[in-house]
């Protein structure tokens, strides 16, 4: 499940996964937080180590969410002690440069921080 994060800063959409990610999750969580930001979209997604993977269906909506909402990213930090979580924010640099971090867990502040910029 995703559980927004009620500690963001304004304008900086925070969830956390908490056991499996669903599509209904996206749905219901992550798109309705996302659509009430205005203007540039301002992500932390937090991994803890926890959490458990994404279902199929959550993977067919993270591609949609990433689709429908590309060009309003200014920034997405993805926090996690989980390599593959940190790791994945290397491929999306690729296309949107110093637009994405990985922070460790302990960092997490940072990231908040780095994302309301």
């Amino acid at each position: 499940m995703l559980e927004l994060r009620e500690d963001a800063p304004d304008g900086v959409v925070a969830v956390a996964a908490r056991g499996w990610v669903t599509g209904r999750d996206y749905t219901e969580v992550l798109l309705p937080a996302v659509e009430a930001q205005a203007g540039d979209l301002r992500l932390v997604y937090e991994i803890p180590r926890e959490a458990r993977l994404l279902t199929p269906g959550a993977i067919w909506q993270d591609m949609r969410f990433g689709a429908r909402h590309f060009g309003r990213l200014r920034r997405l930090a993805v926090v996690s002690d989980r390599w593959w979580a940190r790791g994945s924010t290397l491929l999306f640099r690729l296309v949107r440069p110093g637009r994405v971090r990985g922070f460790p867990t302990a960092r997490r502040d940072e990231a908040l921080a780095w994302s309301a910029t």
